[in-house]
């Protein structure tokens, strides 16, 4: 064992224990069987390891006594279960406080503590001093209104959240009680090459989501990291470092979106959600969003439509798929030299709706004078081609052509812009960006702002006229490799 007796000490409100009338144990006492029995199972025997709870109702008068102390000194981790009885009683307080004390006896690390949020005001006020602690959410909202989960008795058919916010918590524990026992000898630390996905933090509303995405990420664990690991400080500077430190190592960063923008503050002005997207901007990380079903035309908030259109809404068990095939993809090919051969044939894919296909054909037909072969879509696809087939074929295009041309015609701007955002995202997994990409202008009048502030991006403006000197700056920009 790492410090002494025990390898775990779990601090709790007795209020949070009390059985109602009628039910035989109290939540944190079945909080504490399930618990038990996972870990042995995990580690291995009963035996294996040892816990201490105090099991006595002691009064916040009553003398923090040496046999409580002692315990703390001697235990390796500490399970909290923060609640706002936890948060109210000044014997919990004095716990907490004899808890920090023993872990900066120890190594300093938080990473010994491991949070469970039984309300919302565990998450409203939790306290400064446990962020870097490991936390585990075991409330959820229904209706507005938050209620804890497995209370007042889990059922086991039923409540499947509950279950599984417990096998997330056994696993970590079990990880980390045995890793902090002394190994047979030592031997240097091996470096974590393992890609990072970071599961941005979501408002409320996608709790339940959020979980389920991360447990289905955390069974990839031996191919993948997921972060955060670990509960963001209070302090709004202290929680965007923290934040920009774990976002800048990502290889996928993972946002859910919801109808609701969330809160804003003077500190995020933007709301957690574009806190996130800020952050992401910042570190130049690969994003992945994913929404539920919105009605666009409801959302109100014009930056909080524009993330949700720039987000996925398929399945959340293919999006969890589509992180982990993100996450795990070989890594990028080092970018070709330029290539300058003057008899070279250029290739540019033409994308286009149905509905503009005789824009494309015209676009191809003028390219092909100009010494550049064109990929057109397939516009009727065989009755039988699955969507991860047409999705294929989506990438291929985008990955085997010098550059691509969107056209803006019968397409309306939601189409454009998500054409234009999956090429980069596309273009990222094969190591290189399209050092340049166009939007082809043509009728019908008017047009709605297209909103991407991008040096690579190329108009083309062919409502006024179409005739091949249109295309001559866009041509001229692809054959050089040069400046637009």
């Amino acid at each position: 064992m790492a410090s002494g007796r025990y390898d775990l000490f779990i601090s709790y409100a007795h209020v949070d224990d009390m059985p109602l009338p009628g039910v035989e144990k109290g939540w944190v006492e079945t909080l504490f069987l399930s618990l038990k029995i996972k870990l042995e199972q995990k580690i291995g025997r009963p035996e294996a390891f040892q816990m201490w709870q105090d099991r006595r109702n002691l009064k916040g008068n009553d003398d923090f006594n040496e046999t409580i102390l002692g315990a703390i000194r001697e235990s390796a981790t500490f399970l909290v279960i923060l609640s706002q009885g936890h948060l109210e009683s000044t014997y919990c307080q004095k716990e907490r406080a004899a808890i920090l004390e023993a872990i900066r006896a120890l190594d300093g690390s938080l990473k010994r503590v491991f949070v469970v949020q039984r309300d919302e005001a565990a998450r409203n006020r939790m306290p400064p001093e446990f962020a870097g602690s490991s936390g585990y959410v075991f409330w959820e909202k229904s209706g507005g209104v938050a209620h804890t989960l497995g209370d007042p008795v889990p059922r086991p058919l039923e409540d499947k959240t509950y279950y599984a916010a417990i096998d997330a918590l056994s696993t970590d524990l079990a990880e980390k009680i045995v890793g902090l026992r002394p190994k047979p000898k030592t031997t240097p630390p091996v470096p974590d090459v393992r890609p990072v996905v970071y599961l941005a933090e979501v408002t409320d509303d996608l709790i339940k989501q959020h979980r389920a995405v991360k447990q289905f990420l955390m069974q990839e664990r031996e191919r993948l990291r997921v972060l955060p690991e670990t509960v963001y400080p209070v302090d709004p500077a202290e929680f965007r470092a923290a934040a920009r430190k774990d976002i800048a190592v990502a290889k996928v960063f993972v946002q859910l979106l919801g109808e609701a923008p969330g809160r804003r503050s003077f500190d995020f002005p933007r709301g957690i959600n574009g806190l996130m997207d800020e952050l992401a901007v910042e570190c130049k990380a690969p994003v992945l969003r994913w929404r539920t079903e919105v009605n666009m035309q409801d959302v109100e908030d014009k930056d909080h439509l524009s993330l949700l259109e720039s987000a996925l809404a398929e399945p959340i068990e293919e999006f969890k798929a589509r992180v982990v095939r993100e996450a795990t993809a070989p890594p990028p090919r080092p970018p070709q030299a330029q290539r300058t051969a003057p008899n070279r044939r250029w290739t540019v894919f033409v994308n286009a709706k149905k509905d503009d296909q005789e824009l494309a054909q015209w676009l191809a037909e003028a390219l092909d004078g100009r010494n550049i072969d064109c990929n057109l879509p397939m516009w009727d696809y065989p009755p039988t081609a699955t969507p991860e087939e047409v999705l294929e074929d989506l990438e291929k295009n985008l990955l085997t052509c010098d550059t691509m041309i969107c056209v803006y015609g019968a397409a309306n701007a939601t189409w454009v812009r998500c054409q234009l955002m999956e090429s980069k995202r596309v273009r990222a997994k094969g190591g290189s960006y399209f050092p340049l990409v166009g939007v082809f202008y043509g009728p019908p009048p008017p047009k709605l702002e297209l909103n991407l502030r991008w040096k690579s991006l190329k108009t083309i403006d062919g409502l006024a006229e179409r005739n091949e000197k249109i295309l001559s700056d866009f041509v001229t920009a692809v054959t050089s490799g040069g400046p637009l």
